[in-house]
């Protein structure tokens, strides 16, 4: 069974979810047999919050799939976070090459690169839609300035400081999941519940397409009128044609 919760903001959707969730609780489903995954590390960690207060014997480490849907890669994958691609790694490539690369340090990362550099931004996208760097670069929706030249250098390089330094980036854990030997390691849900579904990107949903086959009853929660990363390449249509 699949079903969707629409609205837009503060309507409920989460709290809809939560009460959901309560439901298989209260009728005996274990708590590690229910994914709940929020768009940010922010809302998951509200999410359990909210449980426990349902729950007071209930713990963190109860909810132990209460997470990003890259947290649950990372997990799964096994991987440790000195593996994990950091702003300063993004900074030192753009030393290499000579190009200025700045995070703002005050958002919360949300999986997409938070530079101010355009060429890091449209190689990003272009992995998070799972497109060749170049389609990415030819849809148009970038600033002129952008050299394609230059771009496939910062390409090569950025892909040559992963493989030589053992690093993977977020989408890299997601894309990694998706491999059959991977994704062979997700447990089994009795039902799984994805927060924010318009803001997915395409790789995502993949994911999402491999945990439906391992859920018994999956909860999609969103606005179907709002994406708001569609600038970093989420796919709202997704969300709205999917069957439920």
């Amino acid at each position: 069974m699949i079903r969707k919760v629409l609205g837009p903001p503060g309507t409920g959707k989460t709290t809809t979810l939560l009460n959901y969730v309560k439901n298989y609780l209260d009728q005996g489903i274990a708590p590690s047999r229910i994914g709940y995954f929020a768009f940010t590390k922010k809302a998951a960690s509200h999410a359990k919050e909210e449980m426990i207060k349902r729950y007071p014997d209930m713990k963190k480490s109860d909810l132990r799939y209460f997470q990003t849907l890259h947290s649950f890669a990372f997990h799964t994958l096994g991987l440790s976070e000195d593996r994990v691609m950091q702003p300063v790694h993004y900074e030192q490539i753009g030393e290499q090459l000579s190009i200025r690369v700045v995070f703002d340090s005050n958002k919360e990362e949300n999986f997409y690169l938070n530079c101010d550099n355009e060429y890091f931004k449209l190689i990003t996208k272009a992995q998070v839609k799972n497109i060749s760097v170049m389609d990415e670069f030819n849809s148009n929706q970038w600033s002129r300035k952008i050299n394609k030249d230059i771009l496939l250098q910062i390409n090569m390089q950025l892909e040559y400081f992963k493989k030589q330094n053992d690093l993977v980036d977020y989408t890299d854990m997601i894309k990694d999941f998706l491999k059959e030997e991977n994704s062979k390691k997700s447990p089994e849900f009795e039902a799984v519940f994805i927060d924010e579904a318009q803001d997915l990107s395409p790789v995502q949903w993949q994911m999402y397409d491999i945990l439906k086959g391992k859920s018994k009853d999956i909860y999609l929660a969103g606005d179907d009128d709002q994406a708001i990363f569609a600038w970093a390449g989420a796919d709202v249509n997704r969300f709205i044609y999917e069957e439920a």
